[in-house]
């Protein structure tokens, strides 16, 4: 076909998609933290997709969803329990170890 080009196999190659106005521009984050905030405080939406939104853009900004179905992780468990390991029994002080890099 004229105007098409062709590879050395004979099969069509792709054009680039289109650059400029054409081309849908991709939303920031501030500008979904926006958007998520207003339905959050919009009274005419349901509780449940307003608590959903808030905890969405509390994500977002940089919380940890403020407390709403959020959980620790693995590592923080393990942090955790190793914390309180061996607390109020014989066993409590056998994780210190002395500067020669040896434990008890």
């Amino acid at each position: 076909m004229p105007g098409q080009k062709r590879s050395k196999r004979g099969a069509k190659k792709k054009r680039a998609a289109p650059k400029g106005p054409a081309r849908a521009r991709r939303r920031t984050v501030d500008e979904i933290v926006a958007e998520l905030s207003a339905i959050g405080f919009d009274s005419s939406v349901d509780a449940n997709v307003r608590v959903r939104a808030l905890a969405k853009a509390a994500e977002l900004a940089g919380g940890k969803g403020a407390g709403v179905g959020s959980k620790p992780g693995k590592k923080e468990q393990a942090a955790a329990a190793a914390a309180t390991a061996g607390a109020g029994t014989e066993w409590g002080d056998d994780l210190n170890v002395e500067a020669a890099g040896r434990a008890n």
